[in-house]
This record gives structure tokens, C-alpha cells and sequence, in this order.
């Protein structure tokens, strides 16, 4: 060291010991608390030294001071624990004001230890920019680096001061270091933009195994992402390479927004690697560069004309296939993207999907692509492959021109004759699903010869179709069936069957064709050979709540069927009985209330329903308590219990006996013991669920004592008993385990300001330009007491108004969507009319009036400026069932690109199957 920095460190040393000396003033008691979280020894995880236990408290603490907390940050900063001063620094990025910057640096300048004087580096950058910059110059003359991940070199980096690159440039002369050392200086140096390290870097990569998925692929994708941001076009046959064994290594790079659709002719153009994960790769990229995929915030480019023969001849091309896989090619999925870019450049690419039906490795692709024009010279073209005797692919013909017959059923019967009276060709099948769609009104007439059919199968589709479509079967089951329901008494004992007789009648005069093969089994519901989805049970319990059976889901929705349908003469009926207790269980002591129904739950009305039946299940006998009680003695709990006690919690629950919530208690309160039986998951969940039934204070302590993890279910029941002793376990819990359930409870408590720091918190790192920044945090969808949706939908930060729109989605505010379809945010307008139009979302309009308002808002969206807002208008009314779309869906139906004629078609298909 030099005399004049001798002398310039002894002068900066005496400066900082005087400051130390000062006295700070009176900080007061929340200041006081602040810093203690920071500098007590014991609050320091013993995994880490360096991290906090309380890290949210301690941010939390610090926001509640405002302007005083960077005095209380450049206090610990002399603290003599290192934990403390590398805390302190890291939280003066958030909480520094220009106060911190003279003792920040001071601080960097004295500090021996590594990790804290990064840290320390890190905020400096980041409250102090130049100042920074200028320290850590000096810092690398006085001390200079030895390798180019030093934390000052990487800080000066990210800062775009060209002063370090002399000082990277002098790692990167030694030739005898390691290739990884030399990477990362060729690296630093390009990230800079340094255009002459480039070649360095290149040489190095090329070493690299080229299907390393190790860390060998991360270096690979940083070059990627320092070559795409130099715009330098060798970015992408790194990506390329790299592509092999990574299939997101250019979809979900930057490459498709710095090139677009300049990436086309080094996609389609090079070397093709038959591998599964390169093709994948491929159809991925040309998704991201031409629809956006996986491109947050960017739609993508239109495919160009000019490229139309690089596509054409890949979608011929034979060796871009992989045919070691026979289950969801790859190849496959590359050739469908291709050929549905190649039906969106016009004529050119019509003609190549036309060589391409004739082709055996592309002749399904080529033909569903050419359907999707929808227009009756392709009818007549795909049905004259159809019924082409010599043509070698007809039943991928046939499949093509059913899917096109629907829009032109008149022009399509005379092929679909000749189709069916052809043996050599499989119709049948395709024509029954046909009538299925498009529901002709001469589907009797068309379906009889298929009621002959040699295959069981198509013959019995063609009987149900049969019996559907026929003109003598009635379609509103409203106006044909009716169902009648009875109890035989009125009154059951707790543990006694229940007997629901129930009745179907023909009350119209035409014959009706019902799925009444259930009635054959001996449970209606839970049968395990007959099944319908048909049937529904509606139970009202005592407590309010309601129940569904079969219950809905992804196993009741594939359960199999028979399917075969019986017609009902006018005035028939089937009759039989339900043991309607089977479906009440745990069941709860009270008032019943029941109805049967016939029809899909899942599709809009017609459905039939029954009369209501009351009935009541009277209380069970204290022995019977006595007995669910002992099954949860824990000490007495052996291997394989744990089943028959869960089952036991349940009923202790649904039955609300006080006398269970010492039992109860002691089983919700079992630590969790993953290698016993005894304390498995599903016993505690099931005791903890039952204690929700009890509004009672005695259980605060258990609820508090409950808060050791993310499960919301504590702090929802604290919040409802209202008991105050809860504010700070709960404020603990939310700040130190990110918990926006405790955060919730607090306010409905009465304390706001920890959602209102959480918030603050997730903005920082929202960047109003960029949507990709604003998911994670679920503060932003909470509604405060006394906050109006109005206030959330007028913030200033888009990531707000984006998170308010998803909250009152799923509370079912379909009032909010609906003024949010004239906010002047075009962005919140797309997203609201996209939630409105989503039937299958979780929004319920089952208010009245709110399905109304609903319609009218996506009929207003029809006439606004943007094509995309009133064509998901459309889409969505189309899917509710409503024709006020129809004629922009028809206009689509012939639109130049793939992707509109496609979702234009969806929709008429689905307004066809509401009608």
C-alpha cells in the first residue's frame, strides 16, 4: 500500500471512529425493537449464521418506521456480530436513504469479512449507483481481483461502467487457466459488450459436450441470452446446439423478440437432429416466434411469406421425424405446427398442404390443416380423397371431411351416402360422432343402416344415436319427464337406513329415451359396473351446507357407462329405492332436505328435476359418542389406527359435541412423525377439520399453538373467534412464514398494516412493463376492510389492477368484470372480458341477474374497436349458448390465419351443441 492511501485509510478510520462515537439521540421503543430483531445473537438460524429467523418481522419493523429506519440499519452496520452487519447491509437496498451513503461506504471499506462487504457492495450499487461505482474502481486498484465472478467485478458489470473491463481483460490473459475460468471472463465481457470476446467465447463452447444438461447447459444459456442481447446471430447456433438437450433453450430464451422471424431459416434451414427433444424443441420455438408462447408479454410475429418454402419443404421432408417413438411424437407435434403456420400463408402454403395429404409421413397433418378453411371447395376436395378407391390414406380422409361437413350438411349428404355404401372404407364410426356435432334433421333416415351393422360398437352408438336425434323423441326433458321422490318416514334414527323411493314418468305424449339402466343395479350413484353422470342427488344438510352425488370428479367423469338407452311410452315409468344414508355420511343430527335430477350438470339446462323431500335424522345415543371418543385415546393408538380414527374425527366433527374437543384437541396438537402410522397427515388434518365445527374460545390456545406452517386453516379459525389474544402470533406467523391467511385473519381482526406491507413488499419487484414480474404474491388479490374494488381497478401500478381482476374472478364479482370492460387500461379490458367469457372458470352467475348482466356485457364488447375483445366476446357468448356473435364467428370462419378460422370454428360448433 501506497503512503498517500495509508494515509487516506488512517484518515477514513479516525472519520468513522468519530462517527461511531456520536451520539445517535433518542430512538424511541419501535426503533429500539428494530434493532434488537437485527442484533441478537440468538436470532440467527443455526443452518445459516448469517440468516434470520425473523426476517419478516425485522422488514416489517422497518417499513413501520419510514424515514427512521436507515439510521437504525447504519447502526447495526458497526454491530460486532457479522450476521448483523450482512443483514444490515442487504436491508438497506429497501430501506436506505441518502443518510446511509457515507457510512455504507465506510462501512465497505473496514469490513473483513467477504460475504458482508458483497453484501454491503450490492447495496451501495443499488441506493448509490455512481458513488458506487467509483468505490469499487478504487477497491479493484487497491485489491485487484482473481477471478471474474468477484463480487466488485460482477457489481461493476451490472452497473455498464466500462472501467472494469481492463481488469476483466487481465483474467482472461492466462492462458493456462481452467476453461471454465477463461468462460466466465469471456462471459463478463460480453455481457459488457465487448464484440471481441466473442470469438474467445465461441472457442470455448465449443468443447462443451453438446448434450451436457449439467452445469454446462446454464453456461450455455448465458451465452445465449449475452449473444441475443448483442443481436449477434451466433447466439442462435448456440440455442440450436443447446436445443438437444433442453427443448426450452430458444422458446423460452430471449432469441424469438430479437429476431423474430429472422429465427426461421436457422430453424427450418440447418441440420435436423431426429432426437425427441430436439423436435420438440423446434415446434416450441416456432410457437414462441409466431403466437409468443412462453414469451410473457409478447404475441409473436405472423409467419412471412417469403419463408413459405422453408416451411413447405420441412413439412415434406421425411427426416424431420423420430420414429423410435410411437406414443406422442415428437415429429408429430412439429409436423401439426407446420402444417397450421402453412395454412396461414395463403395460396403457397395451401398448395404444400395439398402434396402433403399424399405423403405418408404428413398426410394426417396435411389434411386436419387443410379442413380448417372451411370452405366447399376443400369439402369437395378432402370427400373426393374420401371416396377415392386408389387414395391410400381415406380413413384419415374420412376423419377431415367429417370434421368439415358440419358447416355444409346438405352438400356433404350425398358423400356421406356414398361413404357409407362403400365396404372397402370405415364411415360409420365417423358418421355417428358427425350427427353427434351437427344433429341433421334427417339423422333418423341416415343412422337406420347403421343400426344393421356388423361392428357391436358402431351398432350400438347408431341405436343411442338413434334414439336421440329420432323425430318422435322430445329434446326438452322439462316438457316429457317427470321425476317424483319420497322418504317412507319422516324421522331415522342416527344410525338406521334411510329409503328414497323414486319415480320416472312420461308425463308427455311422445315416447322419451332416458339412460334408465341404472335402475337396474341396486345403488343408483355408486354402482361399481352401472354409473350415470345423468343422475344427480342434491343434499341439504342440517348445517346448510349441500352435497352432490356422484361427487364430480376427474374418476366420476370417466367412470364407464353402458350407455344403453330405453324410451319411455307416454305414461311408462321405472321405479326404485335409494338407501339415501349411504350418501349422508359423517351424517349430522337436523332437518334434511333432498331432490333427485336427470340431465348433465356440466351442460346448461334443460334438466328435470324432482319434487324436495324433507326428513330428519335424530341424534345418536351418548354411548355411541362415548365410543367415536375412545377410538382417539392416543396413548392406546397401535400401527394401522391411524384410518379408523381419522374416520372417527370426521363424525366427532359433523356431529358438534363439546364433549369431543378434548379428544380432538390432543390428536390436532401430534407432532408429525412421517415413519408412524399413528401420527400420519391424514389423521391430524381430519381431527383439525373437526374442531372448525366448535365456536369455542377455549380453542384460541390450540389454534395459536396450530400455527407452525402454511396451512390456512388456523388462522382462518382465529380470525373467526375474534379473539384479540391472537394478533401477535398471527403477525408473527405472517411475516416470518409469508402466510396470506394470517395476514387476512389480522385484518378482519382489525390490523391492517401487515397486508399493507406485503404489498409494498411485492411491488418493488413488480416492473410496470413487465408482466412476467407481477405473479407470486397473493397480498396483491386481498381486498382490505373498506376497500372498494373501484380503488384497486384505479391504482397507479398495472400489477394491481391485473391482481384485482383475478380476485374478483374467483369471489364471482362479475359486477367488477363488467365495469372493468370500460376501464382505460386496454390491457384490463382484455383480461375482463376474457374471465367473462371463460364458462368453465370458477365464476358463478347463480344470482339473479348476474347471468344477464353477463350476457349483455360480452354483447356490448361486440361492438368495441378491438377484433380481439369481440372475437372472445363471441366465443364466450357462443358458449353459453347465445347467437348474438355468430355472424363475426362465420366472417372468421374464412380469415387468412389458422388461428382465427380455428377458434371461430369452435364456436359455432359449440353454439350448435347449445341449440
Amino acid at each position: 500500500m501506497t503512503l498517500t492511501r495509508a494515509l487516506a485509510f488512517l484518515l477514513i478510520l479516525s472519520v468513522t471512529t468519530a462517527w461511531a462515537a456520536e451520539d445517535t439521540g433518542p430512538r424511541g421503543p419501535a426503533a429500539d425493537a428494530a434493532l434488537s430483531l437485527l442484533t441478537d445473537p440468538k436470532g440467527f438460524d443455526t443452518h445459516s449464521g448469517r440468516r434470520l429467523k425473523r426476517q419478516g418481522e425485522a422488514r416489517y419493523a422497518l417499513w413501520a418506521l419510514g424515514d427512521d429506519a436507515s439510521a437504525v440499519l447504519v447502526e447495526a452496520l458497526r454491530a460486532e456480530e457479522i450476521g448483523t452487519r450482512f443483514n444490515a447491509a442487504g436491508l438497506l437496498s429497501s430501506f436506505g436513504d441518502e443518510s446511509a451513503r457515507e457510512p455504507l461506504r465506510s462501512a465497505f471499506l473496514m469490513e473483513p469479512d467477504s460475504g458482508a462487504r458483497a453484501a454491503m457492495a450490492r447495496a451501495m450499487a443499488s441506493l448509490f449507483p455512481v458513488a458506487a461505482a467509483d468505490m469499487l474502481v478504487a477497491s479493484l486498484a487497491d485489491t485487484p481481483a482473481t477471478n471474474a465472478s468477484d463480487n466488485r467485478i460482477q457489481q461493476l458489470l451490472a452497473l455498464n461502467d466500462s472501467r472494469v473491463l481492463p481488469h476483466v481483460r487481465a483474467l482472461g490473459a492466462d492462458e493456462a487457466a481452467r476453461d471454465t475460468a477463461r468462460a466466465s471472463v469471456a462471459l463478463s465481457l460480453v455481457d459488457a459488450g465487448d464484440r471481441d470476446a466473442i470469438p474467445l467465447l465461441l472457442g470455448i463452447h465449443e468443447v462443451w459436450p453438446a448434450k451436457e444438461a449439467g452445469s454446462t447447459h446454464w453456461r450455455r444459456q448465458r451465452v445465449i441470452a449475452a449473444l441475443a442481447a448483442m443481436e449477434d446471430e451466433r447466439a442462435i447456433t448456440v440455442a440450436l446446439e443447446t436445443m438437444r438437450s433442453s427443448r426450452d433453450a430458444i422458446s423460452e430464451s430471449p432469441l424469438p423478440r430479437v429476431f423474430g422471424s429472422r429465427l426461421v431459416p436457422h430453424l427450418l434451414g440447418g441440420v435436423v437432429h431426429a432426437e425427441p427433444t430436439y423436435l420438440d424443441g423446434l415446434a416450441d420455438a416456432l410457437k414462441a416466434v409466431h403466437a409468443g408462447e412462453r414469451q410473457k408479454g409478447w404475441d409473436g410475429v405472423p409467419p412471412r411469406a417469403e419463408h413459405v418454402d422453408l416451411y413447405g419443404a420441412a413439412f415434406l421432408d421425411a427426416s424431420y421425424g423420430d420414429e423410435t417413438r410411437t406414443y406422442d411424437r415428437a415429429d408429430a407435434t412439429l409436423r401439426r405446427t407446420i402444417a397450421e403456420i402453412l395454412a396461414s400463408l395463403g395460396d403457397e402454403g395451401r398448395e404444400y398442404l395439398r402434396q402433403g395429404v399424399h405423403t405418408p409421413h404428413s398426410h394426417r397433418e396435411a389434411l386436419t390443416a387443410l379442413a380448417s378453411y372451411n370452405d366447399i371447395a376443400t369439402l369437395r376436395e378432402i370427400a373426393d380423397l374420401a371416396t377415392e378407391a386408389e387414395y391410400a390414406y381415406r380413413d384419415a380422409a374420412v376423419t377431415a371431411f367429417a370434421s368439415l361437413a358440419r358447416f355444409w350438411q346438405r352438400e356433404a349428404e350425398p358423400y356421406w351416402r356414398t361413404l357409407l355404401a362403400d365396404e372397402t372404407v370405415d364411415a360409420a364410426w365417423q358418421y355417428v360422432r358427425y350427427m353427434n356435432w351437427s344433429r341433421p334433421t334427417d339423422a333418423p333416415t341416415l343412422l337406420a343402416p347403421l343400426l344393421e351393422s356388423d361392428d357391436p360398437a358402431v351398432r350400438e352408438k347408431a341405436e343411442h344415436a338413434y334414439a336421440r336425434y329420432s323425430e318422435r323423441v322430445r329434446r326438452d326433458l322439462r316438457e316429457t319427464v317427470e321425476i317424483r321422490i319420497a322418504t317412507d318416514r319422516e324421522s331415522y334414527g342416527y344410525n338406521r337406513p334411510a329409503t328414497l323411493s323414486v319415480e320416472i314418468i312420461n308425463s308427455g305424449d311422445r315416447p322419451v329415451a332416458i339412460d334408465a339402466f341404472v335402475f337396474d343395479s341396486d345403488d343408483l350413484f355408486d354402482g361399481a359396473d352401472h354409473r350415470s353422470d345423468d343422475y344427480n342427488l342434491e343434499l341439504v344438510m342440517p348445517n346448510g351446507d349441500r352435497r352432490t352425488y356422484p361427487e364430480r370428479n376427474w374418476v366420476a367423469h370417466s367412470a364407464p357407462s353402458t350407455g344403453n338407452a330405453r324410451t319411455l311410452e307416454p305414461g311408462g315409468r321405472i321405479a326404485t329405492q335409494i338407501d339415501i344414508r349411504k350418501h349422508c355420511r359423517p351424517a349430522q343430527p337436523g332437518v334434511y332436505r333432498a331432490q333427485l335430477s336427470y340431465g348433465h350438470l356440466s351442460t346448461p339446462p334443460p334438466m328435470a328435476r324432482s319434487n324436495w323431500v324433507e326428513f330428519v335424522v335424530r341424534p345418536p345415543s351418548r354411548e355411541h359418542v362415548d365410543r367415536l371418543v375412545a377410538r382417539l385415546d392416543v396413548d392406546g393408538l397401535k400401527t394401522g389406527g391411524y384410518l379408523a380414527a381419522a374416520v372417527a374425527c370426521r363424525m366427532l366433527g359433523e356431529l358438534g359435541d363439546p364433549r369431543a374437543i378434548d379428544a380432538l384437541r390432543a390428536v390436532a396438537v401430534l407432532p408429525v412423525k412421517l415413519n408412524r402410522e399413528r401420527n400420519s397427515v391424514m389423521m391430524l388434518h381430519r381431527a383439525r377439520e373437526a374442531l372448525t365445527k366448535f365456536d369455542a374460545p377455549a380453542l384460541v390456545p390450540t389454534w395459536i399453538e396450530l400455527l407452525n406452517g402454511k396451512w390456512d386453516l388456523p388462522a382462518e379459525q382465529l380470525a373467526k373467534l375474534g379473539d384479540r389474544r391472537a394478533l401477535g402470533p398471527l403477525r408473527e406467523h405472517a411475516l416470518n412464514f409469508d402466510s396470506v391467511a394470517s395476514a387476512k385473519a389480522l385484518a378482519e381482526l382489525g390490523d391492517d398494516s401487515v397486508i399493507r406491507f406485503m404489498r409494498w413488499d411485492a411491488l418493488r419487484s413488480m416492473d410496470p412493463d413487465d408482466p412476467s414480474t407481477w405473479g407470486g404474491s397473493k397480498a396483491l388479490r386481498l381486498l382490505l376492510p373498506g376497500e372498494r374494488w373501484e380503488d384497486r381497478l384505479r391504482h397507479e401500478h398495472p400489477a394491481v389492477r391485473y391482481h384485482a381482476l383475478g380476485a374478483a374472478s374467483r369471489e364471482g364479482r362479475i359486477d367488477v368484470l363488467v365495469q372493468a370492460l370500460t376501464h382505460a387500461d386496454i390491457a384490463i379490458r382484455r383480461q375482463a372480458v376474457g374471465l367473462l367469457a371463460d364458462w368453465h372458470n370458477a365464476l358463478d352467475d347463480n344470482e339473479p341477474g348476474e347471468h344477464a348482466m353477463r350476457i349483455g356485457a360480452l354483447k356490448r364488447a361486440l361492438s368495441v374497436a378491438e377484433p380481439d375483445i369481440r372475437r372472445t366476446a363471441a366465443g364466450g357468448l357462443a358458449q353459453a349458448g347465445d347467437d348474438s356473435g355468430e355472424a363475426l364467428l362465420r366472417a372468421d370462419l374464412h380469415a387468412a390465419d389458422y388461428a382465427t378460422r380455428a377458434r371461430a370454428r369452435g364456436g359455432l360448433l359449440r353454439l350448435r351443441g347449445a341449440r
